[in-house]
């Protein structure tokens, strides 16, 4: 039985898009580590 998710990992094709929809759409923040590495998160359980 799967009790929780930590990381997954997403390739992308078009990276302004991806932005757009994870933020806009699902409501997840960003912090840009490099060019093209993006760690997204859910709002409201916060920065760990």
């Amino acid at each position: 039985m799967i009790t929780g998710v930590n990381h997954i990992t997403l390739s992308v094709r078009n990276l302004e898009e991806s932005i757009n929809f994870y933020t806009n759409v699902l409501d997840f923040a960003y912090w840009q580590n490099g060019l093209k590495v993006l760690i997204f998160r859910l709002v409201t359980f916060g920065w760990h």
